[in-house]
């Protein structure tokens, strides 16, 4: 997971710390939808995340942050973000 990877060590940086939805924990309940080859999962309290290395995704990460800083929820965001694409619901973990 590339961007995963990414969003650590930009996180861990403090130059380029930011305030926003959390990425993992990758366990537990959750939803998510394969959106043009990204893909945005939430649990639906404080994780939302897109992982993929698309336009799409980039697109995504700067709307979860304006999301994040007008006091929007996990659950807000990921269903505005998702429109009308299918959701599955499991455990986070199961995403590959």
């Amino acid at each position: 997971m590339t961007n995963l990877e990414s969003k650590y060590r930009a996180e861990s940086s403090a130059y380029e710390q930011t305030d926003s939805f959390d990425a993992t924990p990758m366990a537990g309940p959750g939803r998510w939808s394969v959106i043009g080859g990204t893909v945005l999962y939430t649990n639906d309290s404080n994780v939302l995340f897109a992982d993929g290395e698309t336009d799409l995704a980039t697109h995504f990460y700067k709307e979860m942050d304006a999301a994040f800083t007008a006091g929007k929820t996990a659950t807000e965001t990921f269903d505005l973000l998702r429109g009308n694409a299918d959701v599955v619901s499991g455990d986070l973990s199961e995403i590959e």
